[in-house]
């Protein structure tokens, strides 16, 4: 064989589309859920600052509330029960203000646990071909959707 590193290098690029094309796209629990309040408890993975306020990625995420909530979210999950447990969801992308937090020693700590409440956003969709596709990005992630104060 004279050249190794390209037969390496197609069968990367085939193994790589073919994981793409058989995993195909998760659809996606939370759609019929956009705007919804919601109150969640997780651990934070990750914390980053932007000029808009702090982003919290929460991974492990359990729907909290009362019963009827709970009801409602096991409903909501329905037939998604193979893939998510109906009380559990995997990550959430959490949008808190600037002013969230009374001061800096306010802010989770990464490995912290937290119950944050917010309203739920949904990932966009592409909607034309070759257009950026949020959800579709997020999902590498293994978030689901976001959850916003406003």
């Amino acid at each position: 064989m004279k050249r190794p590193v390209c037969v390496l290098g197609l069968l990367y690029l085939l193994l790589w589309q073919l994981l793409l094309v058989c995993g195909g796209r998760q659809t996606a629990a939370y759609d019929d859920r956009e705007g919804e309040r919601m109150c969640l408890t997780g651990r934070v993975d990750r914390k980053v600052c932007g000029e808009n306020g702090w982003t919290l990625y929460v991974y492990g995420v359990r729907f909290a509330g009362n019963g009827e909530a709970e009801a409602t979210q096991r409903e909501a999950a329905g037939e998604e029960g193979e893939r998510q447990n109906t009380n559990k969801s995997r990550g959430v992308l959490c949008y808190m203000a600037q002013d969230a937090f009374a001061d800096q020693s306010s802010i989770p700590s990464i490995g912290s646990y937290v119950m944050v409440e917010g309203i739920c956003k949904p990932f966009l969709r592409a909607t034309n071909e070759g257009q950026f596709d949020r959800q579709s990005y997020e999902q590498l992630f293994k978030l689901d959707f976001s959850l916003t104060n406003s």
